[in-house]
């Protein structure tokens, strides 16, 4: 069995600051290009960075303990021969608090090393999971920022 991608940050935030970050805060450390709801389970958005466009579904929420998210629909603009891998993906946010830290723990449930973009989706991982710690640890996070402005993103 091919291991999943899996990376844990250490922060010294409270579990619910951590969650915080991945139901309302998620344009603060992964994408501007956001729409949608992502605070309870059975919200959906869409998130892009440029032409990469995904469109998620919050499937479970644990207040300042869990949430899962499940790919509905992906695209990956990359010259990948396959440019969907992500679809049915899951990423599995675990947060526990231990003493005066909190860890958060990154399953992302599928994206594994025979996928074309594992390379690429690890390394954007490894980035934006940085951005995350940045967020929490200082204040500001580093997301994506889409070339195109906001509003007209939002039109779209």
């Amino acid at each position: 069995m091919k291991e999943n991608f899996k990376k844990s940050i250490i922060v010294g935030n409270s579990p619910h600051d951590v969650f915080k970050s991945l139901t309302s805060g998620i344009k603060d450390w992964w994408s501007n290009g956001l729409s949608g709801n992502s605070e309870k389970a059975g919200d959906e958005y869409r998130i892009w960075f440029n032409g990469t466009k995904k469109r998620m579904q919050v499937t479970e929420v644990i207040p300042d303990k869990k949430v899962v998210w499940l790919c509905l629909e992906a695209y990956i603009d990359h010259d990948f021969p396959v440019r969907n891998e992500w679809e049915g993906t899951k990423m599995i946010w675990d947060i526990e608090p231990n003493g005066s830290t909190t860890t958060l723990t990154l399953t992302h449930e599928g994206l594994t090393p025979d996928f074309y973009c594992y390379d690429v989706c690890s390394q954007g991982w490894n980035h934006f999971l940085d951005s995350l710690y940045q967020l929490l640890t200082t204040g500001v996070g580093k997301p994506h920022i889409n070339k195109e402005p906001q509003e007209a993103i939002k039109a779209r």
